[in-house]
């Protein structure tokens, strides 16, 4: 409402009616105006103080943030010591890795030799086991020829030693015969000399 505004007084003395109830009309106009903007400030103070309290808050999470962010930064130092750490053990456990293939070579290698030995001295085995079999066989051949040539021999020997003995007697009853042969003609050569003697 106008501060120049200024109510009209009537002929007879006093304000106009119309007046007053336009100027009050305005008054209650303008007092609904500041209400509201008595209750837009009291929105906006309200949400100036909550804006604070945000900011307030919001320093509060910024520092928590901040102490976060160096225990995770500390966490992280630890962290990268920790994986050199273990990038060093595993540079370790990758040169003892590649030693191992390397000896595992090299067993493999003296393993196949081995092999090969061992294959070398089967069949060696197996040659010694068949030389075996074959000497038993030829002792076994041989122990029954023996055996056999044995009986024969001491067949043989039965045989000759009867020969002999029948060769002794034949020989004996020959020496007898010869003795009486020799007794005989030498009983005749007496004989015939004493007949001879006669004659003359």
């Amino acid at each position: 409402m106008s501060k120049d505004k200024i109510l009209k007084k009537s002929a007879f003395g006093g304000f106009k009616k119309e007046d007053v109830l336009d100027y009050i009309e305005k008054l209650q106009q303008e007092i609904v105006s500041l209400k509201r903007d008595a209750s837009d400030c009291a929105a906006y103070k309200k949400e100036a103080e909550a804006l604070r309290l945000s900011s307030s808050e919001k320093d509060k999470a910024a520092q928590a943030l901040k102490a976060e962010n160096e225990t995770l930064k500390a966490e992280n130092a630890a962290h990268i010591e920790k994986n050199a750490s273990l990038t060093l053990k595993i540079e370790q456990l990758n040169a003892i890795l590649e030693k191992s293939k390397e000896d595992a070579a090299e067993y493999k290698a003296k393993y196949d030799k081995l092999y090969e030995e061992y294959s070398e001295v089967t069949d060696v085995t197996k040659l010694i086991s068949e030389a075996k079999a074959s000497v038993s066989k030829i002792t076994s051949d041989a122990k029954s020829t023996v055996d056999s040539v044995h009986c024969d021999v001491l067949s043989a020997a039965d045989r000759l030693k009867t020969v002999c003995v029948n060769f002794e007697s034949s020989l004996s009853s020959l020496k007898s015969g010869t003795d009486v042969l020799l007794k005989t003609l030498s009983s005749a050569s007496e004989k015939l000399e004493s007949v001879d003697i006669k004659e003359e």
